[in-house]
């Protein structure tokens, strides 16, 4: 990895130093308090969608939970400088708008010109540090799980990552399941589980740990997997990812991701 002018979380930055990431010059540091700030409000997230696991009379509840719980982040670092000014302008004041230095586009209507504005100033008023913290340390754990779990614990000819997404790791194995641990590491992989993978013992603990900030649970198995790019990836009819593809124009099918990974074909 290499970079300029970039920013990390200290327990992000420091996972990075203990695993070999050279830093050259820090620029400015930002001192803060050390505090599970929103602690009780994740709580409530994980139980309300716990009770609608168990309850299906709560399912629009623990579904509303969910909602809550991801745009109370993905709100916060909204960004200001894409955000654009519209405006419909006659021919007497053309020249003058198509020479301001804001000036994006415009395109040509039956009375007049609608012209589109880069935004000369904005108010920043959105907490970004929260969002900031989430995905450093939605980062942090993904890595943690490859590198200190299932790199550390698993032979590399038994396991090959195909994908990972922000929270989300697709890897193939040569078992039936991820278990197919180094026989000198058992033991201390068994000891360490519940610090990575929800329990299985039981429904209710695995229904429990599912709905658990931290720990990774099983979303899906199969025999194949095409990963494309981030987003852009297909198992099967049910499991499949396109974003940014029009659904209604193209037909999803594994043919057509086949024939985009060796450069056949588009998939547009």
């Amino acid at each position: 990895m290499f970079g300029e002018t970039m920013m990390f979380a200290t327990k992000l930055l420091k996972w990075y130093l203990e695993h070999g990431l050279a830093v050259s010059n820090i620029t400015f540091a930002v001192r803060y308090e050390r505090k599970a700030h929103f602690k009780s409000f994740s709580e409530q997230v994980s139980n309300e969608r716990r009770v609608r696991d168990t309850s299906p009379g709560y399912k629009l509840r623990g579904e509303m939970m969910k909602l809550m719980g991801n745009s109370s982040y993905g709100k916060c670092i909204t960004n200001f400088l894409k955000q654009e000014t519209a405006k419909i302008v006659t021919g007497d004041n053309y020249i003058k708008n198509i020479r301001r230095n804001n000036y994006i586009e415009h395109q040509d209507m039956n009375k007049g010109c609608e012209f589109r504005f880069k935004k000369m100033s904005f108010k920043q008023s959105l907490p970004i540090h929260i969002r900031f913290q989430v995905y450093q340390l939605a980062k942090l754990r993904v890595l943690q799980f490859y590198y200190d779990s299932i790199d550390y614990s698993i032979d590399k000819s038994d396991y090959q990552y195909c994908m990972m997404d922000t929270d989300s790791a697709y890897i193939a194995i040569s078992d039936e399941s991820l278990e197919v641990i180094k026989p000198s590491l058992k033991d201390e992989f068994k000891k360490n589980r519940h610090l990575w993978l929800g329990r299985d013992d039981t429904i209710e603990n695995k229904v429990y740990d599912s709905r658990t900030p931290g720990l990774f649970k099983l979303e899906y198995e199969g025999n194949c997997i095409i990963s494309l790019a981030s987003k852009m990836y297909y198992c099967d009819e049910n499991k499949f990812s396109s974003k940014g593809i029009n659904k209604k124009q193209n037909e999803i099918t594994k043919q057509k991701y086949v024939d985009a990974l060796k450069d056949r074909n588009e998939i547009a």
